[in-house]
């Protein structure tokens, strides 16, 4: 019997990254060759049947697009024990009967994981390996950042206390907890070979395949796997300035001990780096005395000088409630006082901004505290979180009047107060006179209960994942060579590149995508480019109802993808065949490429046949797609409304007629 596994994820793109990954891990361990194929199923949630060479084979059913179904993966796991409500990229779920098991999560980072951008993840690592699930993040390194004219300035890295965290979380953990480093598709020649001992070599297959196949993993592989991830954090330790981070030798003893589940607090302190936070936005002059009075207290900085957090030895907390004392006086409760004084663990205090200059929540920050709790994972330390940014006086209201409710609708409150141990408020928004400035948490024992996963139904909320599932598998992994697939950018991606491919079969590509060009650009959601006689980029916007399409977005959308594309400099190309990328490109070979191509823009949304008609004339569209989904075989409603691409897009659409009828849907052009 075939085993059906479900996979729910971020968005269709990310689902069927997990099917490569858990595919190729399966056929590598085995040495097997393997198919994939459509099955029949839906445009919302596709089934594939992977076939091995030898017989076996295994079947996957999607669900993109988290929150949208009849049952909640994030109450599940937090009754499992995950502290917090974090979707994953990808989670993987055996079907049983009425039932779904959990087998494996998977995380997968493309963006230049620099500045906040690298910890925003850290609280989805914690939240599985605390529920038991075995988790495997994907990350690329060596990315290149771009300046405005899209000229490559230099590659960007996370501090190495980023990475470092995931390799203490993998050591306290209870299941496999894998974090896979592979070189940035933008990566240069250079950069690859600094960090070439560091990048995967697939070690990590094993430990994929063996949960899909019922084996056991090769101890030698997670080895291996662990010593690429130390390799990875002592590299970048060596590429920091010197006066900035710990010595080199400190760092190989932080790795040594994260590898071997020790504590590192008293490294750390010992080490004494000097910590010198600085604050970038509008502060109280509280908040200004609160850091000089640490300073002063020599407290030691983690990972380097300027991270948003440091450490007190359990011995000057006297000290540090006396400060905090003589700071904030009467603002703070006697009981905060206290906690401070007579704690006997030592004290991770992480700042956090939490909100931009409106009061809206920045969300990477929601990934400090697990940071922290990860960096810490084999250390009995407590946590104090400073919240400093300009929150709204009404989620001041909320915090002290219901924190538990605060905390179960905003991800960067539960983490404060669901990993946290203490917090204290240092914000121009709050008002200490009414309200005292601290909270000791956590508010309640967070408790684990075994439940099982009730089978999901497959039907969803319709929305914009819809529309967006259904373009790309219009448009993806078609036997017809004439059209590719440029951009695929459903609600959860990450805008990590266009593509082009060129006369010689060559894949070109455009990193680091700006939201827009200009007031008169608009970055489509999807580029499909056609390669016949009649060559063209078609630029579409997706939508979930024709009320949220924007007016007159057509011109918008050709404007973009042709700046970027024909302005823009390309950062990277990889050679037909080949799995390699290099940015050794020959610019006027791609200019004559890209000139042979026109721009056209097509609108997508939900709806019906009259609602197509009304998106074409709102949107100023080339192409419009309507889908419905009411009925029991879904339609694709299509208005071409130029005639220069009219026949090469009727003929790719009906030679998707097999593919939409394995879908449960059909094809009709309105015009």
């Amino acid at each position: 019997m075939v085993v059906l596994y479900r996979i729910h994820g971020d968005n269709i793109i990310e689902c069927e990254v997990a099917i490569e990954i858990i595919t190729e891990a399966i056929a590598e361990s085995k040495g097997l060759e393997y198919s994939i194929n459509l099955e029949n199923s839906s445009l919302s949630t596709p089934k594939y049947k992977v076939i091995f060479s030898e017989g076996s084979s295994l079947l996957f059913e999607l669900f993109p697009g988290h929150n949208r179904w009849d049952n909640s993966l994030s109450e599940y796991l937090t009754k499992m024990g995950a502290p917090l409500r974090e979707s994953v990229d990808a989670f993987v779920t055996r079907v049983d009967n009425a039932k779904e098991i959990p087998v494996a999560a998977f995380e997968f980072c493309n963006a230049l994981p620099a500045g906040n951008n690298a910890w925003q993840r850290a609280g989805r690592a914690i939240s599985m390996v605390e529920a038991g699930i075995p988790y495997f993040y994907f990350a690329e390194i060596g990315g290149q950042e771009l300046d405005a004219n899209r000229k490559i300035k230099a590659p960007r890295f996370p501090n190495p206390i980023v990475p470092y965290s995931y390799l203490t979380l993998s050591s306290a953990a209870t299941k496999k907890c894998t974090t896979v480093y592979l070189p940035s598709r933008s990566i240069s020649e250079e950069t690859y070979k600094e960090f070439e001992d560091a990048f995967a070599n697939r070690e990590y297959t094993h430990a994929i395949a063996s949960i899909f196949t019922e084996s056991e993993t090769e101890n030698q592989d997670l080895e291996e796997s662990k010593n690429k991830s130390a390799q990875f954090v002592l590299d970048l330790a060596e590429r920091r300035r010197r006066s900035d981070t710990h010595s080199i030798d400190t760092w190989n003893i932080l790795v040594e001990n994260a590898q071997k589940g020790r504590p590192i607090s008293e490294v750390i302190i010992k080490d004494n780096l000097n910590w010198s936070k600085k604050i970038a936005i509008k502060a109280n002059k509280t908040l200004s005395r609160l850091i000089a009075d640490l300073q002063k207290l020599d407290v030691a900085a983690i990972g380097s000088r300027d991270m948003p957090f440091c450490i007190v030895d359990a011995k000057k907390r006297s000290k540090l409630s006396q400060l905090i004392d003589n700071n904030y006086g009467e603002s703070v409760s006697e009981d905060f006082k206290s906690w401070i004084k007579n704690g006997e663990k030592s004290l991770v205090i992480v700042f956090i901004a939490g909100f931009k200059p409106r009061g809206d929540d920045s969300r990477p920050d929601r990934g400090l505290v697990p940071l922290a709790s990860m960096i810490f994972a084999n250390d009995d330390i407590d946590i104090l979180s400073v919240v400093y940014g300009p929150a709204k006086e009404r989620t001041w209201s909320e915090l002290f009047d219901s924190p538990m409710s605060l905390a179960s609708n905003n991800g960067l409150w539960e983490a404060i107060i669901g990993l946290g141990d203490g917090l204290l408020i240092d914000s121009v928004t709050f008002d200490a006179t009414k309200q005292n400035r601290d909270l000791l948490t956590p508010l309640s024992a967070h408790t684990t209960e075994k439940v099982d996963l009730a089978k999901f139904s497959n039907i969803p909320r319709y929305g914009e994942h819809d529309v967006d599932s259904a373009l790309h598998l219009l448009f993806s992994n078609t036997t017809n060579e004439e059209v590719f697939e440029s951009l695929c950018n459903p609600p959860g991606g990450d805008w990590s590149g266009v593509s082009f491919l060129d006369q010689e079969g060559a894949t070109n590509r455009w990193t680091s995508l700006p939201r827009v060009t200009g007031v008169d650009g608009k970055r489509p959601d999807h580029i499909i480019q056609f390669l016949g006689d009649v060559k063209f980029f078609l630029s579409i916007e997706s939508k979930d109802l024709l009320r949220n399409l924007e007016e007159k977005i057509g011109p918008r959308l050709n404007y973009y993808t042709k700046e970027l594309l024909i302005s823009g400099k390309a950062q990277s190309r990889k050679l037909k065949d080949s799995l390699l990328w290099t940015q050794n490109i020959d610019e006027d070979f791609l200019n004559k490429a890209l000139n042979e191509y026109s721009f056209y823009s097509g609108a997508a949304i939900m709806g019906r046949a009259d609602e197509a008609i009304l998106a074409s004339k709102k949107s100023f569209a080339d192409v419009v797609f309507s889908i419905d989904f009411s009925s029991k075989e879904n339609i694709i409603y299509v208005i071409v409304n130029n005639e220069k691409i009219r026949r090469p897009l009727i003929d790719f659409l009906d030679s998707q007629q097999t593919k939409t009828k394995i879908l449960n849907s059909k094809l009709i052009v309105l015009n």
